[in-house]
């Protein structure tokens, strides 16, 4: 296991994932805002019938099953989750088909990240059915999405790197790969153009601020400076303000795990952005990208479904 921080320019700041996501192998480089409903997680009342059309708006999203939302991003061919895929859904999964989840999973405490028995059921911080499920690997958001698609009849995916970066409202990125187009646009944020990820005053996502060092945080990892959101560690999903989309949490909260790899021919797939543990502002950008192996479980990441209407 590598566990590699980097360093900015600037003496003294650590790369905390910074990075946080232990990448086995692989080396690493609003308390006033108002919380919009969010149905419970876990199969909803009925289950739409998959030879329907699919017809979905912002202002009307498609529901499924399990009562994740799903909405259309310009440009794409498929329809967003609006919230990355919560505790009650994976539960959901887990419950029918008894798929386990619960080995080798990295969580954070004052010693860093260790594997201390912590899982996506108690990855070491409270959590309920409405938050994002964490401690997850590529693998097992796979095997959750090919449940879905067998219990619905529809076709649910992760997102390819074009279709996440659209929806977080970048076209046009310069290179081929989600490797070579890491980090290209600069000084774009999810929440807009300037630190710290505050929008009139308000946190913006959910990330490292002052509230984070207040726990079992790290002494050598640091904190944005002039931040402060409601949650130490994970927030319900739809805590914060959608985009210009309705999608939520698009930085913040957990990494989300990417459909290809992050570098053609590697046993890497990329994971976007960022989450409750990163304060770096290059990692907190919304043309960053960062990597892991397909088999790493870390506490800071999980992951958001893709529809495609067939």
């Amino acid at each position: 296991m590598n566990l590699v921080c980097f360093r900015r320019n600037a003496p003294g700041v650590i790369r905390t994932l910074a990075l946080a996501i232990i990448f086995g192998s692989a080396q690493v480089r609003a308390a006033e805002t108002p919380t919009p409903a969010t149905p419970a997680a876990g199969p909803a009342a009925s289950t739409p019938s998959p030879a329907a059309k699919i017809q979905a708006s912002k202002e009307h999203p498609f529901e499924n099953s399990l009562g994740m939302k799903f909405v259309p991003v310009p440009g794409t061919p498929v329809l967003f989750s609006v919230w990355e895929t919560r505790r009650g859904d994976f539960a959901a999964f887990v419950k029918e088909t008894g798929y386990d989840a619960t080995t080798d999973v990295y969580s954070l405490g004052t010693n860093r990240w260790k594997q201390v028995g912590d899982t996506w059921k108690n990855p070491g911080f409270p959590q309920t059915d409405r938050h994002p499920v964490c401690g997850v690997n590529w693998n097992d958001a796979q095997a959750f999405c090919d449940w879905l698609s067998k219990k619905e009849g529809r076709k649910y995916r992760l997102p390819t790197d074009v279709e996440w970066s659209a929806a977080v409202g970048l076209t046009n990125e310069p290179g081929t790969t989600p490797k070579t187009r890491s980090e290209k646009i600069q000084d774009v944020y999810p929440w807009g153009r300037e630190m710290p990820p505050n929008v009139n005053g308000l946190p913006a996502g959910n990330y490292p601020g002052s509230e984070a060092s207040e726990t079992n945080w790290p002494a050598q990892f640091r904190v944005i400076e002039g931040f402060r959101d409601p949650f130490a560690r994970t927030a319900p999903v739809g805590s914060f303000p959608p985009n210009a989309y309705g999608i939520y949490d698009l930085g913040g909260n957990c990494w989300e795990w990417g459909q290809e790899e992050f570098d053609p021919g590697r046993d890497a797939r990329f994971v976007r952005g960022g989450s409750w543990v990163d304060n770096i502002p290059a990692i907190l950008l919304s043309s960053y990208r960062h990597y892991s192996r397909p088999v790493t479980r870390n506490t800071s990441v999980g992951f958001r479904c893709v529809l495609v209407p067939e």
